[in-house]
């Protein structure tokens, strides 16, 4: 374990605090289109599986239906293949829609740690650790790279297998076959134990793994272990287009390549849960990630009035945490504003009411504002009585 010490002049952290400001500018603005496209897009996939639910018509898989050739479809299902899929390298092999091989090794990582203090006059000193520890990684680390190097800590050039991935040309569902895109969205992957496969020098099966190195109760740097999932015929359900006997994606209204498929046997009511589930989710994340970029861009365009109070480290503190209060309000409000308009276009029964929650913590706000000025504010003096 080593440290290293950077030390920062007041008027060096001035300067970098000032040609912040652009760059919190642009995270500001920024923040204002991730939110306004992230509301548009959620309700985009929101009107499209309203559209989805009406359009989509029930059938069996067993059956093909002339009668619903081009028509959006549900059905469900025991998906199936007759392809092997087969290792090139390991030559394992199995019967499955999906085949990957994912290849770990164990090598040297640096972890650093860092620990910011301002000094009075408003430089700042910051003690950086740096530690080094041995992990599995299905990535090169590069050694050489590591700000404390050491011939004790040295990583192999190159990873001795990379990762690998088939897909079957062939996979069906009843009398229906799969378009490759539907093919390639079925991510059920699950263990494939390595058996009957050709194994290089130096390595062994351990459980899950194929294991090359000596022993893998104590791992040494460069030994490796090499893992493999299918995607196994299994019960899954689909919404798509039925098209020339063929399940492919379906060509909304709004203009997207639309289709679903899930393990295991779901009605249509289910899959469309299921999937407003995530795109609502997905939604909250980006809104969570608007606000942070909006409030991390105010407290960057204000960094200069902290700098400055860091003269005297106790005022710079106060000064700091007065200005992400502030951001952190400012961005909220700003936030549910730019949400609640968005929303007021698609369902103004979301938009409305975000938008007068915005409007009663901006009334808060400035109440609380008004209230300080009159406390702060001298009380006028009586006249001496004559």
């Amino acid at each position: 374990m080593t440290t290293k010490v950077i030390r920062k002049s007041w008027g060096s952290r001035l300067g970098d605090s000032i040609k912040g400001i652009l760059f919190g500018l642009i995270l500001f603005i920024g923040s204002f289109v991730l939110l306004w496209g992230n509301e548009g897009e959620a309700g985009r996939k929101f009107m499209e599986l309203t559209d989805v639910s009406l359009a989509a018509v029930e059938v069996a898989s067993e059956t093909i239906r002339e009668g619903n050739e081009g028509s959006l479809v549900h059905t469900t299902g025991k998906a199936t293949t007759p392809n092997v899929l087969v290792d090139p390298v390991f030559e394992l092999s199995a019967q499955a829609i999906r085949l990957r091989r994912s290849v770990e090794m164990y090598q040297w990582r640096e972890n650093q740690s860092r620990e910011t203090r301002t000094r009075l006059g408003g430089g700042e000193e910051t003690v950086i650790t740096y530690s080094h520890e041995t992990v599995w990684s299905g990535n090169l680390i590069n050694s050489s790279g590591f700000e404390d190097p050491s011939p004790e800590r040295v990583n192999p050039a190159a990873m001795p297998y990379d990762d690998w991935s088939a897909v079957a040309s062939q996979v069906n569902l009843g009398s229906f076959s799969l378009d490759d895109a539907l093919v390639r969205g079925m991510n059920f992957y699950e263990s494939l134990p390595p058996r009957q496969v050709t194994l290089p020098e130096n390595a062994q099966t351990s459980g899950q793994y194929i294991y090359i190195g000596q022993n893998p109760a104590s791992p040494a740097v460069g030994d490796t272990r090499i893992t493999f999932q299918i995607v196994p015929e299994s019960n899954v359900s689909v919404i798509a287009q039925q098209r020339n006997a063929i399940l492919t994606p379906w060509r909304s209204s709004r203009q997207s390549n639309f289709f679903i498929i899930r393990q295991g046997n779901l009605t249509l009511e289910q899959m469309i849960q299921d999937a407003e589930d995530a795109v609502r989710t997905l939604a909250w994340i980006l809104r969570g990630v608007g606000w942070l970029v909006m409030f991390i861009g105010l407290n960057m365009i204000f960094r200069p009035l902290s700098v400055i109070g860091d003269v005297i480290p106790f005022l710079g503190r106060l000064v700091g945490g007065g200005i992400a209060i502030a951001a952190f309000l400012v961005s909220a409000i700003l936030s549910l504003i730019t949400i609640g308009v968005a929303w007021v276009f698609v369902r103004p029964m979301i938009g409305i009411p975000l938008l007068i929650l915005a409007g009663v913590l901006l009334g808060l706000q400035i109440a609380r504002g008004i209230q300080s000025k009159k406390q702060a504010a001298p009380e006028p003096v009586a006249p001496p009585a004559q």
